[in-house]
């Protein structure tokens, strides 16, 4: 499906990227410049942190989403027969929807290799991702990365990368039904629209116009803190979510989540490739087309526009392991996003219209509580960007 609504709108996608921004260690900064195109001003981290910042960019696989037509299929992925409440395989009872290779889990495998190319580390040499809430205090200036000039090949893989991070921490976009939620009409605060809308933007503005006001200024900082308060500050750019960021650093990462935060980025073996599996060149694959998107050859626009039930998805690696990161993040459909009231038979049509009388409420107590109550969406948001810190520190900071 082409979903209607982007993954977590704008500004999900810019939380993502700035909570990410905050972890960054400063040895992974000049590549990230690089990169982004910018020359900064001087060397020291502040200016890098601040003038080298991810969010700008992390929408930009959305807003050129029409002149790259071929990438839609890139933003999410759907299992066969999966049907949330009452159906929560991943993958599906008969495989995953789609054309192999072409979805969101396939497409962090295939940047984050692209960029471990360019970068010259392999998956094959490091026991894991390392904590990106554990500062490691090293100089930009050690950085190997800074004087190499990255071609269109990889400037772009690193945009989807930012990018497809995020969208796989939008559980909508790990489920097919009813086209990720976009064909579930549903009220919210008395406006008619979708479930997959209601999760890109609805719950999240009301989150960030409910924030207390004790977010709208730096955090305490008492030097007991994981990641100090001026370093937060520096990756803020005074948006109308820098008290949201907050309060999800002060309440969830730096306290309700701290003693979990190391599992989100382990990969079980359960998903890790067989040892001599054949590894795909990734450079042959769809992605290769990022160094000329808009003249992507018709032959692989055919190849992604056409389904394939039933397909497989590439093996996840021993470092970085979206399947095995998102299956927890796709039983979320199941425990809090899909509503009751719309878990019909799964022989029924996704696009039987209903009429307004029945579209049912979400902005209630009853579905509002458990979401406040265990920071559902605070938490999604900071997985994202905790992660995207973690795969972009791998791939840049010098260990």
């Amino acid at each position: 499906f082409l979903p209607v609504a982007d993954a977590w709108g704008f500004v999900g996608h810019e939380i993502v990227a700035t909570i990410a921004q905050i972890h960054l260690d400063p040895s992974a900064l000049p590549a990230i410049c690089s990169l982004l195109g910018v020359v900064p001003s001087d060397t020291s981290e502040a200016t890098l942190r601040h003038q080298c910042h991810i969010a700008p960019i992390a929408t930009w696989a959305d807003r050129n989403r029409m002149h790259m037509r071929w990438s839609a299929a890139f933003h999410y992925v759907g299992a066969v027969d999966d049907h949330p409440g009452g159906n929560c395989q991943y993958p599906g009872p008969n495989g995953w929807e789609g054309t192999k290779g072409v979805n969101v889990l396939d497409g962090i495998k295939n940047t984050t290799h692209i960029l471990a190319e360019w970068s010259g580390v392999s998956e094959d040499d490091v026991q894991s991702l390392f904590n990106p809430t554990i500062p490691r205090n090293r100089s930009p200036s050690t950085s190997k990365l800074s004087a190499k000039v990255p071609g269109p090949l990889e400037e772009e893989a690193f945009k989807f990368l930012v990018h497809f991070l995020g969208d796989m921490h939008q559980p909508l976009h790990l489920t097919g039904r009813d086209r990720g939620g976009n064909s579930a009409k549903v009220v919210f605060e008395n406006k008619e629209t979708n479930l997959h809308s209601v999760w890109d933007g609805a719950l999240l503005t009301r989150l960030i116009r409910t924030v207390g006001p004790e977010y709208n200024r730096p955090l305490p900082d008492n030097g007991e803190l994981p990641i100090p308060s001026w370093q937060i500050e520096q990756a803020l750019r005074n948006t109308i979510y820098d008290a949201l960021i907050r309060r999800v650093m002060w309440e969830g990462v730096e306290h309700k989540w701290i003693d979990e935060i190391p599992e989100w980025f382990t990969c079980p073996e359960v998903a890790l490739a067989p040892k001599n599996a054949p590894r795909a060149s990734f450079k042959e694959t769809l992605l290769s087309a990022f160094q000329d998107p808009l003249s992507l050859p018709t032959k692989l626009v055919d190849l992604v526009t056409a389904p394939r039930p039933g397909v497989e998805i590439r093996p996840d690696g021993p470092i970085v392991c979206p399947y095995a990161w998102s299956t927890p993040l796709h039983e979320l459909n199941c425990q809090y996003i899909w509503p009751a009231v719309l878990n019909v038979t799964e022989a029924a049509s996704p696009r039987r219209p209903h009429p307004p009388s029945r579209f049912p409420k979400l902005d209630t107590p009853e579905y509002l509580a458990a979401l406040d109550k265990d920071l559902v969406m605070e938490k999604l948001l900071a997985q994202g960007g905790l992660r995207l810190a973690a795969v972009l520190n791998w791939l840049f900071a010098q260990v």
